[in-house]
């Protein structure tokens, strides 16, 4: 239940709830939050029809950020990234990653902000053999226990041999050693990696770093 809470909130008020029947809430369904007031509601940003109003009773029980909209408080990750050493490693492909920590996941964040003088001789990020250190932003998830990693790219030149990944939070780092193609046409055909916190590939998974017979990009 969407239960408001704040000290000046009336006890009698209730909130306000307008949704659409069978319609999913998504970034583009034009409905919005109205922040910064003691009524606060949810509410469409344009006139539809077929609303329903519901009308939900005032509890202490939620805690203020849970109704006003509020934005979570986000943290400043570094993220190391070092490609393979291997015939066809590198790619071209728009790279992105998630986080997985006891306190819950991120969405795909894509790796696009390189740190300023960590990578001055490379001039294109995830060639062969390269370290590519990049900084991010998003909510704290904790301690974490996976990283999901990949690219949307099926084309045979999109192909990424990925070395390993870390992962660094002040003074603590958590590395993802990965040693696997993420390719739609090598190995298993996967272009998105789960993997755990000092991961080893099994036996199976190494017959997928030999698969590469493309031209090597440098």
């Amino acid at each position: 239940n969407y239960r408001p809470h704040s000290p000046a909130y009336p006890h009698n008020q209730h909130l306000i709830v307008e949704s659409t029947p069978r319609q999913t809430l998504t970034p583009d369904s034009g409905f919005c939050i109205n922040t910064g007031t003691q009524t606060s509601h949810i509410r469409p940003s344009n006139v539809r029809h077929n609303t329903t109003v519901h009308h939900i009773p005032y509890s202490e029980d939620t805690s203020q950020d849970e109704y006003d909209g509020r934005p979570l408080q986000l943290t400043k990750y570094t993220v190391t990234v070092k490609t393979g050493d291997k015939l066809g490693a590198g790619t071209t492909a728009d790279i992105y990653l998630s986080l997985h920590g006891e306190n819950g996941d991120t969405d795909e964040i894509y790796l696009t902000e390189r740190i300023e003088g960590k990578n001055r001789e490379h001039k294109t990020p995830f060639r062969r053999n390269q370290v590519d250190v990049f900084e991010i932003e998003c909510e704290n998830v904790g301690q974490l226990h996976k990283l999901g990693i990949g690219h949307n790219q099926k084309s045979k030149g999109s192909s990424w041999f990925v070395d390993y990944v870390s992962v660094k939070l002040a003074d603590e780092v958590w590395k993802f050693t990965c040693g696997l193609w993420l390719s739609g046409v090598f190995g298993r055909q996967k272009t998105l990696r789960h993997i755990p916190i000092d991961h080893q590939p099994s036996e199976s998974e190494t017959s997928d770093t030999d698969s590469s017979t493309t031209t090597a990009r440098s």
